[in-house]
């Protein structure tokens, strides 16, 4: 299985020498491995690298090759993180484990033998996110980097827009595309009402669930700012059809902390929640 890297940006500025004051952050998803690496201290990014191919969520020796392909990963980093892509969720009032657990798989198709559950604490210790991940990946994953923390990539989406409510007196509708299943959530008066995910295949599959969440929560579409980032090529996302039915409707083109001043604007909106994962600390 042959994996290629799709884009890779290194800074100038970039020190393997002063990779101790560093953060590694990086973002699994089924068809590709995105990284980066950031000065904190300075708010600056350092280096970004995408890795495209399949199957990552399930195949540990994809994700080996792929990890092999990443420039920048045999350093000494500050912490090390990465965020993986569940495709199957559910987000629970907080409680103990095992009875989240119990919950959980009446809800969704619990762990098989080759996978394990990933339980973590989102919004302020409020609700407990249970996914799943595969217990191969999470092996390779752990070898290749020993000090590294693996979450689910839905708990960083989550904190990641709790953070960013800030900047939406309207309320915001959040919106994250991926391969297969992609990530929405809704916040108002910086309270999480709704998450869930779809799979998405184009611009009116996002408009339907979109107005459909709307509806169900008495939210009008004028009364919200909409964002969306992620893999918009795999929904061949149309801006202006969007606008029509969703008229605050936004694409992620620029960061709010982060110096990014070298990036494109589909480099950003690509890899928007990567770029953000300090926040989340």
């Amino acid at each position: 299985m042959s994996t290629e890297s799709r884009y890779l940006w290194v800074s100038e500025s970039f020190d393997s020498n002063l990779c101790q004051n560093y953060y590694f952050y990086g973002i699994l998803e089924a068809n590709r491995i995105t990284v980066c690496v950031v000065d904190e201290s300075q708010a600056e990014l350092k280096a970004l690298q995408e890795i495209e191919g399949r199957d990552f969520l399930n195949s540990s020796a994809n994700v080996e090759a792929a990890l092999n392909k990443i420039k920048f990963i045999n350093n000494d980093y500050r912490q090390l993180k990465m965020a993986i892509h569940s495709e199957r969720n559910c987000l629970l009032p907080a409680s103990l484990p095992t009875k989240l657990e119990k919950l959980a798989s009446i809800e969704i198709t619990p762990p098989t033998d080759s996978e394990s559950w990933l339980n973590e604490n989102v919004i302020s210790g409020k609700f407990n996110l249970l996914g799943i991940i595969n217990k191969n990946v999470e092996l390779v994953l752990e070898q290749t980097m020993p000090n590294l923390k693996t979450n689910n990539l839905a708990s960083t989406f989550l904190e990641e827009e709790q953070k960013l409510t800030r900047f939406h007196k309207k309320g915001s509708c959040r919106w994250l595309i991926s391969k297969n299943a992609s990530y929405i959530c809704i916040f108002k008066e910086r309270k999480l009402m709704f998450f869930n995910y779809f799979n998405i295949s184009n611009t009116e599959d996002l408009i339907y669930y979109t107005l459909n969440v709307f509806e169900q929560l008495e939210i009008e579409a004028n009364d919200i700012d909409i964002a969306i980032s992620g893999q918009l090529k795999f929904i061949d996302f149309n801006e202006k059809l969007a606008l029509e039915y969703l008229p605050n409707t936004n694409v992620f083109r620029e960061l709010q902390a982060l110096k990014t001043q070298y990036l494109n604007d589909a480099a950003i909106s690509r890899n928007f929640t990567l770029l953000n994962m300090f926040l989340c600390e």
